[in-house]
């Protein structure tokens, strides 16, 4: 038996369990946007350092909705950075490419 990793989309970050749909939920609430992803963000041995948000769509700020969103969030669940992009990639079921959003970040950093 081999562990290729999570099939849900839970990290962790700073040693606390973050089911990343909850987070998707209040950014999605707090933007009044539909396309929302979020990612444990950078990747370490132990789950993630952070979380970053993609989000299909213009905000009125990134100030604005985190200050909403960290209303709502502990401190180690609100996203470090919001990247707003026209259209989220869709993988060949349909739903969001979370690997094409990954490798984005690995491209930009």
């Amino acid at each position: 038996m081999v562990y290729i990793g999570r099939v849900d989309f839970q990290v962790k970050v700073h040693g606390h369990r973050v089911e990343l749909g909850e987070v998707e939920a209040v950014v999605r609430e707090e933007s009044g946007l539909d396309g929302v992803v979020a990612l444990g963000w950078p990747q370490t041995d132990s789950g993630a350092a952070g979380i970053e948000v993609f989000v299909e769509g213009e905000c009125p700020t990134t100030e604005t909705l985190r200050q909403r969103v960290s209303g709502r969030l502990p401190n180690y669940m609100v996203p470090s950075r919001f990247h707003f992009v026209e259209r989220l990639p869709l993988n060949t079921n349909g739903k969001y490419d979370r690997k094409k959003l990954l490798s984005v970040l690995k491209e930009s950093t």
